[in-house]
C-alpha cells in the first residue's frame, strides 16, 4: 500500500472562510412566476403591491344594526337585513331607520355606523327595534374601505420569504401570480463498498446506508426537489459516471463518503478532473474532510458539489453548516445563514484543543429566566448518530485546552424544532 497518501494537498481552512467561499460562488437562481396559492416557501423576486383595498367595502365589525349617524336611542323602523355574501339590492337606510347586519357584511346605502346587537331589544310593534343606546361616534363598529390594506400598498418586499400568512395576504389583496426565485434541484448519492440499502441483509462488514435517507428527508423538509442516485461503489469509473449523470439533472450534487485520505476515496480526484475543488479540508469537529467544488461544462449553468464526510454525524453537521446556506443563497434569501442565538450551558463540556466543535444540543427557552438553555446530547462521536436524534441546535465551541463550565454562555445555531 505504498500509494496510500500520507498528507493532504488541501490547506486546512477556517469554517468562516469555507462558508464564505461557498456563498461567494453562489447567486440567486432564475426568476419564475407562480400562482399566489402555490407561493408559500419561495422568496419574492419583486416588490408586491396590493391590487385592491381590503376590505373592498365598508364592513360591519359586529352583529347588529346598520344606521345613519347620529342616531338616538328609541324605537326605530327595521327596513331589511344585510348578511355576508348577499347579492342583489340592499335596503336604503335613513336617520330614523335601521337594517339588521351580520359581522363582515357590507353597509347598505345611507348607513355609516353600526349599533351592536347588545344595545338593542325587540319592540312591541312588529317591524321595529328598540335601541337602548345611540351612536357614540361616526363610523362606529365599521371597518372602512382599505383600513386594513390600502390599494397599491407594499405588502411583500423583494427578497422576503413568502410563508403561509404571506400566501394568504397575496390572495386577500387580489394578487393572482407573483415572481419568485426558483429553488435548486439537488441530487444525492452515497459512496462505499460497505453500504447496503435497508431491506437487504448485510453481509459481514456491511452496514446500512443511513446518510442518504437522512439527506433526502432533510432536503424534502426544505421543499427541495431531490434526485436519489443511490449507492455508488468505491470505483473511480463508477463515481465519475454518477457525477456526470448528476450534473446533467441537478444544480447541486451532495455526496457522502469518499472524501478522506483512504486509497478508495475518489470524490476529490474525480472533482479535480470535472471542475474546480475550492477546498478539501475544514478546521472543524466533526467534518474535517468536507469538500466543495463547482463545475461548468458547455452552455450549462454553474453546478455545485458538496462532498460530505461518511460518518453520519459529520454528514449531518456539515449539511446544516454548508448545504443549507448554499440552498438558501441560491433560492434568493437575503441572509442565507441559519439563525444564531446565545444560550447557557446546562452541562460542563471539555473543549477540543485543536479544532472548533459543533456540539449537538437540545435548545429550550426558559420562560422564567428569559434565556435559552442548551443541554448536550451526550457522547459526540462522529459515528454516533444517536447524538443528533433529539438535537435542534449546534453549539459553536472554540478550540481551547480547557473545560467550558456549566452556566457559560455560548453561541448556538438553531436547526429546527423537534
Amino acid at each position: 500500500m505504498s500509494n496510500v497518501p500520507r498528507s493532504s494537498p488541501y490547506p486546512l481552512l477556517q469554517v468562516e472562510d469555507a462558508i464564505s467561499i461557498v456563498l461567494s460562488e453562489a447567486s440567486s437562481f432564475q426568476v419564475i412566476q407562480v400562482e399566489s396559492k402555490e407561493a408559500a416557501g419561495f422568496i419574492a423576486a419583486e416588490n408586491i403591491h396590493a391590487r385592491s383595498p381590503f376590505p373592498p367595502f365598508k364592513a360591519s365589525l359586529k352583529d347588529g344594526y346598520a344606521v345613519k349617524y347620529p342616531l338616538t336611542a328609541g324605537k326605530k323602523k327595521l327596513v331589511g337585513s344585510v348578511t355576508t355574501g348577499r347579492a342583489g339590492e340592499l335596503p336604503q337606510v335613513n336617520s330614523e331607520q335601521v337594517a339588521y347586519i351580520t359581522t363582515g357584511a357590507p353597509l347598505p346605502p345611507g348607513a355609516d355606523s353600526v349599533i351592536p346587537v347588545e344595545w338593542t331589544c325587540e319592540a312591541d310593534d312588529p317591524g321595529y327595534v328598540m335601541i337602548s343606546k345611540g351612536t357614540q361616534v361616526l363610523g362606529q363598529e365599521v371597518r372602512q374601505i382599505g383600513s386594513d390594506i390600502a390599494e397599491g400598498e407594499l405588502i411583500i418586499s423583494s427578497g422576503s420569504y413568502i410563508g403561509v400568512t404571506e400566501c394568504a395576504l397575496l390572495i386577500n389583496c387580489g394578487v393572482e401570480r407573483v415572481k419568485v426565485y426558483s429553488r435548486p434541484k439537488v441530487a444525492v448519492f452515497s459512496t462505499g463498498n460497505e453500504l447496503v440499502d435497508i431491506g437487504s441483509v448485510p453481509a459481514f462488514g456491511e452496514i446500512y446506508d443511513a446518510n442518504r435517507p437522512l439527506l433526502l428527508a432533510a432536503l424534502r423538509r426544505l421543499n427541495i426537489d431531490v434526485i436519489d442516485l443511490g449507492i455508488v461503489k468505491d470505483s473511480e469509473a463508477h463515481i465519475t459516471k454518477t457525477f456526470e449523470k448528476a450534473l446533467e439533472v441537478a444544480d447541486i450534487v451532495v455526496t457522502s463518503g469518499g472524501v478522506s485520505m483512504g486509497c478508495h476515496d475518489y470524490i476529490k480526484i474525480v472533482l479535480e478532473r470535472l471542475g474546480k475543488v475550492h477546498f478539501g479540508r475544514v478546521r472543524m469537529k466533526p467534518g474535517k474532510p468536507l469538500t466543495f467544488a463547482t463545475t461548468k461544462t458547455g452552455s450549462s449553468s454553474k453546478r455545485f458539489v458538496v462532498g460530505l464526510p461518511g460518518n453520519p454525524v459529520s454528514c449531518y453537521v456539515c449539511f446544516y453548516l454548508f448545504v443549507v446556506p448554499l440552498i438558501r443563497k441560491l433560492s434568493g434569501y437575503v441572509n442565507p445563514h441559519l439563525p444564531v442565538v446565545e444560550a447557557e450551558l446546562l452541562d460542563s463540556i471539555r473543549l477540543d484543543p485543536e479544532r472548533p466543535e459543533y456540539h449537538r444540543s437540545i435548545l429550550k427557552w426558559n420562560f422564567e429566566r428569559h434565556i435559552y438553555e442548551a443541554k448536550s446530547t451526550g457522547d459526540q462521536s462522529s459515528s454516533r448518530l444517536l447524538s443528533a436524534t433529539k438535537a435542534n441546535a449546534l453549539l459553536i465551541l472554540p478550540s481551547e485546552n480547557k473545560v467550558l463550565e456549566k452556566g457559560s454562555l455560548v453561541s448556538a445555531i438553531v436547526l429546527e424544532d423537534k
